[in-house]
C-alpha cells in the first residue's frame, strides 16, 4: 500500500496527510514535512527554523545534524543540510521506517527546542500565520503573504517564457547532435558485451538537451521531433552494433570483409532467424526501456524549460 507507513507515522505524530504523499503540521511546536519519494526510496524531511534571541545564528546545527547522521542515524540517515531556513534530513527506506522517521523527528525538534529555535516561514522568517504548501513539487511553509508573492513569481516567469520564440531548425541540429552523441554509447557499451537497453535513456536525454540548447526552447513540437530522432538513432546504433559483431565474426573465418561491407550485407543474415531475432529482441528492449526510463526525466526538462509550476496548500 503506497504511503502506509508514512501514513502511519502521521497517525502516530497528531500530523496531517496529504495526497502527494506528504505528512505535515506542527509537531511540538515546530513546522515538520515529510515526502516520500516512493520511486527513489527515500523520506525527505523538512523542519523550518530561525534562531531565536538566545541562539545567534545557525552555524552550529550542521555540526549537530552530521553528528547524528554518523552515528545513532548513521544505518538509516543519507544527508543532513540546512539551507537558509529550511533543515532538510534524507532518510534511506528500510523495513524500519516508523522507528526511523520517528528517531529522526524526535532527535531533530528535541535539538531545536534545547538549542532556542523557533519555527519560521521559509522566506521571511516571520513566525506567526504559517501555512504548509506544495511548489513545484517540494514542501514549503510560509506565510500567505510569502506563498501568494511566490506564486505570482512563478506565474510571471511562466508567461513571460511563453512568449519566448524557439528555433526549430537549430534545435532539429542539436537532437541530431545529442542523440548521435547517445549512439555512440550504445554500440560502446554493447561491445562491451552488455544489452545497451538502458543506454536508450541517454540517447533520448542528449537529444532533448541538444534540442533545447541549440533551439532555446523544448516545446511539444520539439518532444515529437525528439522522440523521432531517438528512435532512429536507436535502431541505426544496434544496427552499427550488429554490422560490427557481423564483421568481427567474418573475420575468424578468414574473410576480408570492411566494416562498410558488413554494413550492406547485415540484412542478408537476417534471414537467419537467431540473427534477426537477437536484432529485434536488443531493439524492442532498447526501445521499451527507453520509453520507461525517460519519460519522467523528459517531461522534467520541458516543464522547466517551459517554466510550467505547481503550487497548492497541503491538505486541500
Amino acid at each position: 500500500m503506497a504511503f502506509k507507513d508514512l501514513q502511519q507515522f502521521g497517525f502516530q505524530h497528531q500530523l496531517l496527510f496529504d495526497k502527494t504523499g506528504v505528512v505535515f503540521g506542527n509537531y511540538k511546536g515546530y513546522p515538520l514535512c515529510v515526502e516520500e519519494h516512493t520511486n527513489e526510496r527515500y523520506y525527505n524531511l523538512f523542519s523550518w527554523i530561525k534562531p531565536s534571541e538566545n541562539t545567534p545564528d545557525l552555524q552550529q546545527l550542521p555540526a549537530v545534524l552530521s553528528s547524528f547522521a554518523q552515528g545513532e542515524g548513521k544505518p538509516f540517515v543519507r544527508f543532513c543540510t540546512v539551507e537558509g531556513y529550511r533543515v532538510t534530513i534524507q532518510i534511506k527506506m528500510t523495513r524500519h521506517n516508523l522507528e526511523n522517521l520517528s528517531r529522526t523527528a524526535e532527535f531533530l525538534l528535541s535539538t531545536l527546542a534545547g538549542q532556542f529555535y523557533e519555527g519560521c516561514c521559509a522566506s521571511c522568517a516571520r513566525t506567526d500565520g504559517l501555512g504548509f504548501y506544495r511548489i513545484n513539487g517540494t514542501s514549503a511553509c510560509l506565510c500567505e503573504p510569502c506563498y501568494q508573492t511566490a506564486v505570482a513569481n512563478l506565474s510571471q516567469n511562466e508567461q513571460a517564457v511563453k512568449k519566448k520564440k524557439g528555433n526549430l531548425v537549430t534545435g532539429i541540429v542539436g537532437a541530431l547532435l545529442g542523440a548521435l552523441l547517445g549512439g555512440v554509447l550504445w554500440v560502446l557499451v554493447s561491445q562491451l558485451g552488455y544489452i545497451a537497453g538502458i543506454v536508450g535513456l541517454v540517447v533520448a536525454v542528449c537529444a532533448v538537451k541538444g534540442f533545447e540548447l541549440f533551439g532555446g526552447k523544448l516545446n511539444a513540437a520539439g518532444i515529437i521531433i525528439c522522440m523521432v530522432i531517438v528512435v532512429g538513432a536507436i535502431y541505426a546504433a544496434n544496427y552499427i552494433s550488429y554490422s560490427i559483431y557481423l564483421q568481427q565474426a567474418l573475420d575468424e573465418l578468414g574473410y576480408g570483409f570492411s566494416f562498410g561491407d558488413s554494413i550492406r550485407l547485415l540484412p542478408d543474415f537476417f534471414s537467419e532467424e537467431e540473427i534477426f531475432g537477437a536484432f529485434l529482441r536488443d531493439l524492442v528492449i532498447g526501445y521499451l526501456l527507453t520509453a520507461v526510463a525517460s519519460f519522467s526525466v523528459i517531461y522534467g526538462i520541458y516543464r522547466k524549460s517551459n517554466q510550467k509550476f505547481t503550487s497548492k496548500r497541503l491538505g486541500e
